[in-house]
């Protein structure tokens, strides 16, 4: 796991995204070779503007692994802060990190036995990141429901299949078109900082090296 100026990066060998690694790897850039971002400098509706998180180290704990990583505040960047947010891992063995910062024990639940695992759970309305967007600015979330958001990047979510501890996976292969992008996510339990609410956090990565996150704002 690396980090620089726009936010935390992880590499790892090509085959991880096969053999057409997407527009990166049409344009003679593999994204799993050169760092596949999951955290960037961003802002959640009503919330501070965050700016290049990075430095990170990862903290493991029983029950937990947590991303630790300093942070700028946008409109103050000589303002620095630390944050910790959960680190999770889909099926396939590729790290993950939650769009909220870690809450606490009282506020967080570790027993992933108890995650969802339904694909019922991405309905409702979210929050998303497109993480690696444009890393050399802050983002704003988008809102809306996950197969709408993002001109319709997670179209298939609401077919997903469940693997278990909060893991899910979507699109090709397992459905058409062959064409679709295969996506690995996991949904847990978390806490909205902004909102200061229980709730629930999506993270998920194509096999292209996209990363979206997100944070359930409505049950409905």
């Amino acid at each position: 796991m690396t980090a620089g100026a726009a936010g935390t990066a992880v590499t790892r060998a090509a085959e991880r995204a096969g053999a057409g690694a997407g527009e990166g790897a049409a344009s003679g850039v593999d994204p799993w070779q050169v760092g596949v971002p999951l955290l960037a400098s961003h802002r959640l509706a009503g919330g501070p503007g965050l700016l290049a998180p990075g430095h990170a180290s990862v903290l493991t704990e029983p029950g937990r692994q947590l991303l630790v990583h300093h942070v700028r505040d946008a409109d103050a960047p000589t303002e620095h802060r630390v944050q910790l947010r959960r680190l999770v891992w889909t099926h396939d063995g590729w790290p993950l990190v939650s769009p909220q910062p870690w809450a606490g024990p009282d506020r967080e639940n570790d027993d992933t036995a108890t995650w969802p695992a339904s694909p019922a759970v991405f309905g409702g309305t979210w929050e998303v990141l497109d993480v690696g967007a444009a890393t050399a600015k802050v983002v704003d979330g988008r809102t809306g429901a996950l197969d709408e958001v993002l001109d319709g990047a997670l179209t298939g979510v609401g077919r997903a299949r469940p693997l278990g501890a909060g893991r899910f996976t979507w699109g090709h292969p397992g459905g058409a078109p062959t064409s679709a992008p295969r996506w690995t996510a996991v949904v847990f339990p978390g806490w909205d900082a902004v909102r200061g609410r229980a709730t629930l956090c999506l993270t998920a990565t194509d096999d292209a090296g996209r990363v979206v996150t997100g944070t359930r704002v409505d049950d409905r």
